[in-house]
Parts: structure tokens; C-alpha cells; sequence
């Protein structure tokens, strides 16, 4: 049943997958996100998966353009029911499946859904959901940038930004202009802890308060193996913000982290990072992609 909905959708043009989770279940929205983007996004299809929701306008508006290519799962239990995002899709003709657990335990018995409702779309979809073709393409840029053998590709912009909440203010324009079957993926390559996971979770409810586009915030190198082969073999629909910190990492200064070597290698680990940073870019770029480029801006010495 979940395979035939996800297919019935994406052929709908209903390819954005919004994750409705409880408070209690949320996590495992990350794990899905991954297992469906990457097995699906490949020779231009792709399942988008959208973790977390959006305030959706009541029935009586007419302005619910926001949601013409979206798709809802929600997942809850019965501590934690969590279904009025569900609802008020469903009020607006938005396909949605919602099931309630007893308990999060029973979390193992939604891996095994998923994992075979994922096969079993692909087999629908007309793709094989066990390859992973364009990042293996990533795998190999970044290693011609690490061996010199391969010039990074140039974004179509590079900036500076003071702090990660920036980014919403300096794609005003960019996001607004988006339609509502695109998806904008803003990629942070920063330390994914606490602090920055809270950040970059109110920088994707900002992102999505502007666009009738689906948002997406993720934390590199992670997405690499899950969204990135949707980035980059899935539809031509995205637009991609890649914001770093890595040029603190470079000069020693990082609140976060500090650089170390690697035992037998010629790179650190803050040079890996950057690598694997630009490889993607790369690949994106040659695949057609809008990339742009914002550094987290230093402070003065």
C-alpha cells in the first residue's frame, strides 16, 4: 500500500514527500529521507522527501498553490498523536497516508515497511532503487580535487553571510520566484551539533514562511550518500545554497572543531571536507544545476 501511494503520487506530479512525524518519532524522518532520496532519485525521477511541515492556509483560502506537488506521510504514536498538519492537507485534496504506533518501539516494524515499500516503488518507478550512480560521480571529483588532478567548478555565486539565519534575507529574491513543484536545498557544512541543528532548523521554517517551494536544510558530508543522488540524478527542479565554516577550520580558529591529519594521507580532515564540499558543487554544476556559494564571513583579527 505505502509502495502504490508513493508511486500514485510521484505520477500525479505529487513527487514532494512531506514527513509528517510526531515529536516523539521526528528523528526517523532523517532515516527515510535518506533511504527514499536516494533510491528513488535517479534518470531524472526521484521522490523528494520533505521532513517537518508548514502552516498550511485554512480551507477557505484559495492560495494553496504551496501544496500542488505535495504528498503527505504522517507518523505518530499514541502518546504523541500529531495529525493536524495531515488534516489540513487533506482538506485541500492532498493525498495523504497516516498511520498511529502503539509506541516508538514499534519503530522496527516501520523499517521494514519502508525499506520494502521503497524497493517495491522503484520497481514501479521503472528504476533500479539499489544503485547509487551520480554519487559515486561525487566520490570521484572529490578525489580529482584532493590528488590536483581536478579543478573545482565555479558556483554561479559566492557571498559572505554573518550568520546562518543570513541566508534568508540574502535569497529573498531568488526563493520568492520559485514555483511550487521546485525545491530549494540549502547544504550546511558545518558542525552538526546542537546549536547549529536548532539554527538550521528555524532557517528551514523561515525558508519555507517565504516559498511555495519545498525546503530542505542538510548537514554535509552526511547528505552526500542520501539526497545527494536525488540532487544530482533526480528531477531538474532544484535549486542548491551551499553555506560553510570551513575557512575557520582552515586557519585554526574554529569554535567548533580543529583540523587534524590523517595518518597516511596528504590532506587533513578540514581539506577532506573541503573536497568533498566542491566535488558535489562540481558534479551539480555539470549536471546543470543553480549552486550557490555562502561563506560564513570571519571575524576580524
Amino acid at each position: 500500500e505505502l509502495a502504490a501511494f508513493l508511486v500514485a503520487a510521484q505520477r500525479l506530479g505529487r513527487w514532494h514527500l512531506r514527513l509528517a512525524f510526531g515529536r516523539d518519532v521526528r528523528g526517523f524522518a532523517s532515516w527515510v529521507e535518506q533511504l527514499v532520496a536516494e533510491s528513488t532519485g535517479k534518470l531524472g525521477i526521484g521522490i523528494l522527501p520533505v521532513p517537518g511541515t508548514f502552516e498550511v492556509p485554512d480551507s477557505d483560502s484559495e492560495d494553496v498553490s504551496a501544496l500542488s506537488a505535495t504528498a503527505v506521510c504522517g507518523l505518530s504514536t499514541f502518546a504523541e498523536p500529531d495529525d493536524a498538519f495531515a488534516l489540513a492537507c487533506e482538506e485541500h485534496g492532498v493525498p495523504v497516508q497516516s498511520l498511529v504506533m502503539p509506541e516508538p518501539a514499534d519503530l522496527w516494524a516501520e523499517v521494514v515497511r519502508w525499506q520494502v515499500a521503497t524497493a517495491l516503488a522503484g520497481k514501479l518507478l521503472g528504476i533500479n532503487p539499489f544503485d547509487e550512480p551520480d554519487v559515486s560521480a561525487a566520490k570521484a571529483a572529490t578525489t580529482g580535487i584532493l590528488n590536483g588532478t581536478r579543478e573545482p567548478a565555479s558556483p554561479d555565486s559566492e557571498r559572505t553571510a554573518r550568520k546562518m539565519a543570513d541566508i534568508t534575507g540574502m535569497m529573498r529574491v531568488e526563493i520568492g520566484e520559485m514555483a511550487a513543484d521546485d525545491y530549494l536545498a540549502v547544504l550546511l557544512y558545518v558542525a552538526p551539533a546542537g546549536a547549529d541543528r536548532q539554527r538550521a532548523s528555524s532557517l528551514r521554517e523561515a525558508l519555507q514562511a517565504r516559498t511555495k517551494a519545498a525546503v530542505t536544510v542538510q548537514f554535509g558530508p552526511r547528505y552526500l550518500h542520501s539526497t545527494g543522488q536525488l540532487h544530482k540524478g533526480g528531477p531538474a527542479k532544484g535549486r542548491f545554497v551551499v553555506f560553510h565554516d570551513l575557512d575557520w577550520i582552515d586557519d585554526g580558529r574554529s569554535p567548533a572543531c580543529e583540523d587534524v591529519a590523517i595518518p597516511r594521507q596528504k590532506f587533513t580532515a578540514g581539506g577532506l571536507l573541503r573536497a568533498q564540499m566542491l566535488g558535489d558543487i562540481a558534479v551539480l554544476k555539470e549536471r546543470g544545476k543553480h549552486v550557490d556559494l555562502i561563506a560564513l564571513q570571519r571575524p576580524e583579527k
